[in-house]
């Protein structure tokens, strides 16, 4: 099977694999496969063309949390809102993606 890796468990931002298989005259795999760059069970990642949602928390301080997993549930972020405008419970349209 042809491959755009350089070595096992490379890693690169999307757009870079992207340019490396186009390149190739490929397409960024729809999953994942044993053949693409040696993938094992080891490799914690690989890009889709798929668009993703990730669901996250916005503290009343405006840390943000992931909702991924109980470890990123209790691992708050700090950011930096324009104006330290954030989100709040109840002013946040649902049509944005938001819920309480």
């Amino acid at each position: 099977e042809k491959q755009a890796c350089h070595y096992e468990t490379e890693s690169v931002s999307f757009y870079d694999a992207e340019k490396a298989c186009s390149k190739e005259g490929m397409k960024v795999c729809a999953g994942k496969t044993e053949d693409t760059c040696k993938w094992s069970e080891k490799s914690d990642f690989v890009w889709l063309p798929t668009p993703c949602t990730v669901e996250i928390q916005i503290d009343a301080d405006g840390k943000v949390r992931s909702q991924q997993s109980d470890k990123s549930k209790n691992n708050p972020v700090i950011v930096q809102w324009q104006d330290d405008n954030f989100p709040v419970a109840g002013e946040c349209p649902t049509e944005k993606g938001c819920r309480e």
